[in-house]
């Protein structure tokens, strides 16, 4: 193999590599944990839009989180406060989880950026483009 100069190897260090963008196809199942509707909603979600490799941990995040607001089940059964050893009533731990659990689906959601509405005309062949999420422009 031919020695390159310093310039060259400065040159090739310049120029831009173009690489493709890298689309995984959806998961053959969601995960295992989900609930029935949160898997349900990520088949549905895997067959709409056009998901880099990113977006399908967002995606599960997005899910997950939104399993976790299960804790308003245990409030309803249980109430929004619990004794302490003491007697006294505090504020149950799950509404804190229930909290957290609905701003991080929020948050994933909007990462997501599925709020694309289909054009007026041509609806039978539109199919939404690649998320746009983390890009500029």
């Amino acid at each position: 193999m031919p020695r390159r100069s310093h310039s060259e190897i400065e040159f090739e260090a310049q120029v831009p590599h173009l690489v493709e963008p890298a689309f995984d196809p959806p998961p053959r199942s969601p995960p295992a944990h989900l609930s029935e509707d949160m898997r349900d909603w990520w088949q549905q979600i895997g067959s709409t839009y056009v998901l880099e490799s990113h977006h399908w941990k967002v995606l599960q995040t997005c899910c997950e989180s939104w399993d976790l607001q299960g804790a308003r089940q245990v409030l309803a059964e249980e109430g929004l406060t619990i004794e302490t050893g003491t007697g006294s009533r505090k504020a149950h731990p799950c509404i804190a989880v229930e909290r957290d659990a609905r701003a991080q689906f929020l948050v994933a959601l909007r990462q997501l950026d599925l709020d694309l509405e289909p054009p007026k005309t041509d609806k039978a062949n539109w199919r939404p483009p690649p998320l746009r999420s983390n890009r500029t422009g």
